[in-house]
């Protein structure tokens, strides 16, 4: 049974390295947009996971979109390649051709765009069609007449089909195809009643958005529906009074668009500061979604016709000669289906276009709701108004730019908030503020909390920062405010804008004990034990070696004036081998029998080995002389010092009464820290009402007190002077510091837009290495920089001096040897 669970382990091991595995080149024909077309090809990677056999090669040949001549050669050149499928990105202009290449040569073609007009045999569309949605959309909103603005050949009859959907047939009030933004504006300015506020766009979304901007300078309400589907929103005006209605295929918080978004991230150029209207283009999310597609329709083709992958062009074949094997599987990629794609589940009708797709409907408005979800159109359930804003996808603030200074309390504590000398504020949070204020296009008035409390309940009231937002006193908070499930029942907190950890504020050592290296440190790196080893081993493999050369043979030897006519290896020829392998140095003794030669080997290996661990010691052991310097970290963890606490009574601990450390002992239902809790009600005296008592009593108790606060605030006290304490390693928890609002504020978005701003600007990261490292260096954190500290302090001579001390000994020892052999060889000559 064992041996048949082995194989059966052995097989399931190898049979995925027996799979064969093809690579298929895609024909991918491109716009003159490079940039962003180069970095869609990388994408493709991402959906390698749909197959385990196939590997897709893309192929570009860039055309401009109203050459058929172009296209045509782009295709020639794509067949000659051997590529197995064609893709088009970019607008539909030559999609007719290349539909016709496709059934005439049988290779799959997908396309963004709809093109219901010419159906394809092994075509499809990656973009679904959006005829039926804007009629009822039309028909919901009651447009009894309108303008219409197209931008692409078939846009009359995409207007025919829709009209034919309606209900009742509304009155066209002009009709317009327009190249670009500014020439559908001029001619709707001359030409359109000034009355007409309702215009239906069949065009881009960039066009759409810039017609979007010129209308609303006029001052004028204005309704557009733009009926060609979009992916991912971009960014609309700001200013004006409008409404823009859109139909999107994507959900922005999926996981697939989150992947692609990180990618594409890593895609863009170091760097690169220009205005983008979209984070993610909708050509990078087609692309990962066409890849998909293919990946499924080739995984099924190594399947079932696996010999249709191999190489069937040859070099000299007509660029329009059709090839039997691909006709045979070109139809399989109308049966591809892909439940969670990008732009949701994938699946085709017959005739190429998507089906069983979801449409978000999409409201834009210039407010601070910026976009919000407004409905569904599916063609099961069709039109479905839920009139939910949802989450808006980008915030706006040109509705708040005339409005009163928002009213912000905030609490003393550095370096969040300190006064200056003549009265005004300065710190992280007025830094914050000013960052924030110029995001959302507000002003503020900071106060004071009248109780210099943070916020808890006190006889079933809120007090503090928390009580002024309940009472309606203040709009915000910007201060060192933990999140909590407690207080998030009274308001509401914005995004995060620091993580932050509960550590313990310890008074530094008086002295600390200095870990100098000495004239003789080289030597007690070591302990005796090893050194009496060492010399234990030079004896043995000395005498190993002499019983080697006396029983089974002598080594080679340069001179063998030692030997006194005998080949034998004498003892102190042995021990002087041993001792010069052990320095590195040659003795003019070789190894010649294999049995000598083992003997030196393993000799070789321990000399080299206990090199190394020596070096290694050494190197340690002067780090440790080098980073002795003040640093701001205790070598004790924050449970440590807990457990110390706990069991021996040293250090006594306290924290902030009422604060949310506090109560993060009395909820928690981790052992050691309910002990903490139990401690703390058992001994109120170690409890502050403030956090300045709490560190004074720190820096007065002489090492007896420790205080237990939050990272922010322990490390900016340990790096401020007069340097008198430290703060524990590690955290005993994580929390994270947010901006408090009242419930329900309309405010929450606008902050939530303002904060994410700043982190991804960097503007966060940077105020805080402003305030917490770069205003004080008279107790930096020695652990920032250790190394440039250390190799930048060169080895005293005092360090070094043992060394010269041996040498000097040891020739003192020669020059005594040497008088002693010249007297035994003096007279001895004298005895002769």
């Amino acid at each position: 049974m064992m041996y048949m669970h082995y194989l059966k382990l052995t097989f399931i091991t190898i049979l995925p390295l027996l799979v064969s595995t093809y690579k298929v080149k895609i024909g991918i024909v491109s716009g003159p947009e490079g940039d962003i077309r180069q970095n869609n090809e990388k994408l493709w990677t991402l959906a390698q996971n749909f197959s385990h056999v196939i590997t897709i090669e893309p192929v570009v040949q860039t055309v401009h979109w109203w050459d058929s001549l172009q296209a045509t050669r782009a295709v020639c050149a794509l067949v000659k390649q051997d590529v197995s499928s064609l893709v088009l990105l970019g607008p539909p202009q030559i999609n007719p051709l290349l539909i016709s290449y496709s059934d005439y040569m049988g290779l799959p073609l997908t396309t963004e765009f709809d093109t219901k007009d010419t159906i394809g045999k092994f075509h499809v569309s990656m973009l679904p069609d959006t005829t039926h949605a804007a009629a009822d959309i039309l028909t919901y909103y009651g447009w009894e007449s309108f303008i219409f603005i197209y931008d692409l050949d078939n846009g009359a009859d995409q207007l025919q089909k829709i009209l034919r959907f309606m209900p009742t047939t509304p009155q066209i009030e002009a009709f317009w195809r327009a190249d670009n933004a500014e020439s559908a504006f001029g001619y709707l300015t001359a030409s359109v009643p000034s009355n007409s506020g309702r215009i239906l766009l069949a065009t881009s979304e960039t066009l759409a958005d810039e017609l979007v901007a010129k209308y609303t300078a006029r001052g004028r309400n204005f309704h557009f529906i733009l009926i060609r589907a979009v992916v991912l929103t971009g960014q609309s005006p700001n200013v004006g009074s409008y409404k823009l209605t859109k139909f999107s295929v994507v959900d922005p918080m999926s996981p697939a668009v989150k992947l692609i978004s990180n990618r594409w991230k890593t895609l863009m150029p170091y760097g690169r500061q220009e205005p983008r209207d979209k984070e993610l283009p909708d050509t990078a999310v087609i692309s990962y979604d066409t890849s998909i597609v293919l990946y499924s329709m080739f995984d099924r083709i190594a399947k079932e016709k696996p010999d249709s992958l191999m190489p069937h062009k040859g070099q000299d074949t007509e660029c329009m000669k059709i090839d039997g094997k691909i006709l045979e599987t070109a139809s399989f990629i109308k049966e591809v289906t892909v439940q969670q794609a990008a732009t949701g589940k994938i699946k085709f009708r017959a005739d190429g276009q998507r089906s069983d797709y979801v449409l978000n409907i999409l409201e834009v408005t210039p407010s601070f709701e910026g976009v919000k979800k407004i409905g569904t159109w599916s063609e099961s359930s069709r039109l479905q108004i839920t009139q939910d804003s949802g989450s808006p996808i980008r915030p706006s603030s040109a509705a708040y730019r005339d409005s009163p200074p928002l009213r912000v309390t905030s609490i003393l504590i550095e370096p969040f908030l300190k006064i200056r000398s003549d009265g005004s504020y300065e710190g992280y949070a007025i830094d914050l503020l000013e960052e924030l204020m110029k995001v959302i296009g507000r002003s503020y008035v900071l106060n004071l909390v009248k109780d210099g409390k943070y916020g808890s309940l006190s006889g079933g009231r809120w007090n503090g920062m928390i009580g002024e937002l309940v009472r309606g006193e203040a709009d915000l908070v910007v201060a060192p405010l933990t999140k909590t499930k407690v207080r998030e029942t009274a308001i509401d907190f914005s995004k995060n804008f620091m993580l932050i950890g509960l550590n313990i504020l310890l008074k530094k050592p008086q002295e600390e004990e200095a870990v100098a290296f000495r004239p003789f440190s080289f030597l007690t790196i070591w302990p005796v034990e090893l050194w009496m080893i060492i010399l234990v081993g030079v004896a043995v493999f000395a005498g190993t070696g002499y019983g080697i050369s006396r029983f089974i043979g002598a080594p080679d030897r340069v001179r063998a004036l030692e030997s006194k006519g005998t080949d034998n290896l004498s003892p102190c020829g042995s021990v002087w081998f041993t001792c010069g392998i052990l320095l590195f140095r040659d003795t003019g003794i070789y190894p010649r029998i294999f049995t000598h030669r083992v003997w030196a080997m393993i000799w070789w290996f321990f000399c080299l080995f206990m090199l190394f661990a020596y070096v290694s010691c050494l190197s340690a052991a002067l780090i440790r002389a080098r980073s002795t310097v003040t640093t701001i970290h205790s070598k004790k963890t924050s449970h440590e010092i807990l457990m110390d606490s706990l069991e021996k009574g040293f250090p006594v601990i306290g924290t902030l009464a009422g604060g949310s450390t506090a109560n993060f002992f009395w909820n928690t239902e981790i052992g050691i820290y309910q002990d903490v809790a139990r401690y703390l009600k058992q001994n109120p005296d170690v409890l502050t009402s403030t956090y300045r008592e709490g560190i004074e009593r720190v820096r007065n108790s002489g090492g007896s007190y420790a205080y237990i606060m939050e990272s922010a605030s322990s490390e900016a006290v340990a790096n401020s002077e007069p340097c008198d304490t430290l703060v524990s390693s590690g955290f005993l928890n994580t929390r994270a510091y947010a901006v408090g609002l009242p419930k329900r504020s309309p405010l929450r978005d606008l902050i939530d837009h303002g904060v994410l701003t700043l982190m991804e600007r960097g503007i966060l990261r940077m105020l805080y290495e402003k305030w917490w490292y770069n205003s004080s260096t008279l107790c930096e954190d020695p652990n920032r920089d250790l190394l440039p500290k250390i190799y930048s302090s060169s080895m005293s001579l005092h360090e070094v001096s043992g060394v010269f001390y041996l040498f000097i000994i040891l020739l003192l020892v020669s020059v005594a040897a040497a008088t002693v052999e010249y007297y035994v060889r003096t007279r001895r000559i004298s005895m002769e």
